[in-house]
């Protein structure tokens, strides 16, 4: 599966690097981290994307929710 992190801190950074073989971190949202491939969701940082796992703040996961929906993609 191809994988979006939103978010990455500790938890991000952390599964970011026990990603299995069979499974690709495609793409990392974060508006600070200098890592992150995009700063905000759009439909290029969701291209290939499987699934987004959320890992940032839990202030923002309604609005994320909505956000990731826009794009038909899952996100836990």
């Amino acid at each position: 599966m191809n994988f979006t992190l939103l978010g990455f801190g500790k938890m991000g950074r952390m599964i970011s690097g026990l990603a299995l073989p069979a499974h690709k971190i495609v793409s990392i949202i974060d508006q600070t981290a200098p890592e992150a491939t995009h700063k905000i969701v759009t439909a290029d940082a969701l291209q290939n994307t499987d699934a987004v796992i959320d890992f940032s703040h839990p202030s923002g996961v309604l609005s994320n929710v909505g956000l990731v929906a826009q794009f038909k993609k899952n996100i836990v």
